[in-house]
């Protein structure tokens, strides 16, 4: 286990490869392994760093009642600056994507290029969408209460699905037995605090983003991801949407070859 001191807790990284930096941000409620179907691939050509975020995985646990993606984002800060790197690419998906945006606008001159992957500029952005988030979450936590048997989980992985849209949980075996393995890892209480953070999130300042930026949403994704994908667009001032077939919330995982091969181009 590898482990670097990044604000008041131990984070749980390890990086492969060689050549420039990449650093890659996973979402909420996952891991590291997130990234699985891009280490190789990408450690070809770069030097791809990975870590848990706060909270999440092998990283420790703050002991303070709240999360925020502030804080991910000095993180994020603290550990380059351990790393000695001054610049780097820096790829988030969903609430490392937050993460990320947050980042490369309060230090715009530490982002080379900006991978953007499934995320929002705020989960709270539109009514429907804290609706919806809102009866999934009290759903969600009262049948965790109760877990007491797999049945009950896969009770509330159903339920996600009717709340959050039928390609929720990925279209692959893969991807959802790797979600059902990151769900069990939490307790109920740990869940809420991360699921409060994000609820918490109102954006980042794009504006001052500078480097350039891939926006990349799996097409079948919800409406709501795709009206916060136009609004990234618009406000960043340099960047560019790809759309990736056969793929939903995690599209690096569900179509990782066009996802590897957008990203890679990108870069390069």
């Amino acid at each position: 286990m590898t482990m670097i001191i990044t604000g008041n807790i131990r984070t749980y990284f390890f990086n492969h490869g060689n050549g420039y930096p990449l650093v890659l941000l996973h979402g909420a409620l996952m891991d590291h392994c997130l990234w699985n179907p891009q280490i190789n691939a990408f450690a070809e050509k770069y030097q791809v760093i990975v870590y848990d975020l706060r909270g999440h995985g092998q990283s420790e646990k703050e002991g303070d009642p709240d999360y925020s993606v502030e804080l991910l984002a000095h993180d994020l800060l603290e550990l380059l600056n351990n790393f000695g790197l001054a610049c780097v690419h820096l790829c988030g998906l969903g609430l490392g994507g937050m993460v990320a945006q947050e980042f490369a606008s309060r230090y715009p001159a530490r982002v080379e290029k900006l991978v953007l992957c499934d995320t929002a500029v705020s989960a709270t952005l539109y009514w429907s969408e804290n609706l919806t988030s809102l009866a999934f979450d009290r759903a969600f936590a009262l049948i965790l209460r109760m877990m007491g048997a797999e049945r009950d989980l896969d009770f509330a992985l159903k339920l996600a699905k009717l709340t959050r849209g039928k390609h929720w949980l990925g279209e692959t075996p893969e991807v959802r037995d790797y979600l059902r393995t990151c769900l069990r890892a939490f307790d109920t209480a740990e869940m809420a605090r991360i699921r409060a953070m994000e609820m918490r999130y109102r954006g980042a300042e794009l504006s001052r983003i500078l480097a350039p930026t891939l926006i990349l949403a799996g097409k079948r994704g919800s409406k709501n991801m795709f009206r916060q994908v136009k609004l990234m667009s618009k406000q960043i001032p340099d960047n560019q949407v790809q759309i990736i077939p056969g793929a939903g919330r995690l599209s690096n995982m569900e179509n990782p070859q066009i996802f590897n091969n957008l990203v890679l181009d990108f870069l390069a």
